[in-house]
């Protein structure tokens, strides 16, 4: 279904271009600048690019419908901003990862015990209400494919550190705030290799995530964004909350003689 779609969306944008260009050049008579890029909800066509235009139309049509599809409800919105009193979390952070690893487990058969994105990949909120199929493709605009990646104790140490300095949208470990700092980054596991789930372009060092790249590859073809839709569909009602994936640092009183 949702190749499908990816497909649509592909000719749809191909065909575009092709319009583009070829409306610059006959407007123009030279080659196109950015002043002039079409827009994909309001294409015209130049009267001699009823041609484009006609190609256009019945992509347009079929994107617009698929895209409207409802795929869920949300009791509230799932946002980018936290809270005072969140640690770190953000629920839209929270839906995605925790998304990626079930369907890690679950149609991949993959024993991840960690599931790590980048905040950048994350476009847009996810607002309270119905949610189209349109939504997920403005929050998760990039064609990042799915990769397991197998750590040592080593490259552990390497993401920790990174992650004490880059508080990053993930599923698994438990984040360990001292007031507004982030002060430990704790497994929930002990097992070795570290299996974490992640995505192709951070995996090849992408947000300055090195640590992945000397790592053993499990490559997947498979988009985040499908993932995502597959959770919507598989499970509806698992909505996120700020949970014990942070937590405030314990402290020990000294026990009185």
């Amino acid at each position: 279904m949702y190749h499908r779609i990816y497909l649509i969306f592909k000719i749809f944008i191909f065909s575009l271009h092709c319009y583009y260009l070829a409306s610059c050049r006959a407007s123009l008579g030279s080659e196109p600048s950015f002043s002039n890029t079409a827009q994909l909800d309001s294409v015209r066509a130049l009267p001699s690019d009823t041609l484009y235009a006609s190609w256009l139309a019945p992509y347009r049509v079929e994107m617009n419908r698929l895209f409207e599809r409802e795929i869920g409800f949300l009791p509230y919105p799932l946002l980018r901003g936290g809270t005072s009193d969140s640690l770190g979390q953000r629920l839209i952070w929270n839906h995605l990862t925790d998304a990626a690893l079930a369907f890690a487990r679950d149609s991949l058969d993959w024993d991840a015990e960690v599931c790590l994105l980048n905040s950048g990949g994350i476009r847009a909120d996810l607002g309270a209400g119905s949610v189209k199929l349109r939504s997920v493709y403005e929050t998760l605009p990039f064609d990042n494919a799915l990769v397991l990646v197998e750590l040592d104790s080593l490259m552990w140490l390497e993401m920790k550190r990174y992650l004490l300095q880059n508080v990053q949208p993930q599923s698994g470990l438990v984040y360990v705030f001292e007031g507004e700092e982030l002060i430990d980054v704790e497994r929930r596991e002990k097992r070795w290799p570290l299996r974490v789930l992640t995505v192709d372009y951070l995996q090849a060092g992408g947000d300055r995530m090195d640590f992945f790249r000397a790592g053993s590859v499990r490559t997947s073809g498979v988009m985040i964004r499908d993932a995502y839709l597959w959770y919507w569909e598989e499970h509806p009602d698992r909505l996120p909350l700020f949970d014990g994936r942070s937590r405030k640092k314990q402290f020990i009183h000294p026990r009185k003689p």
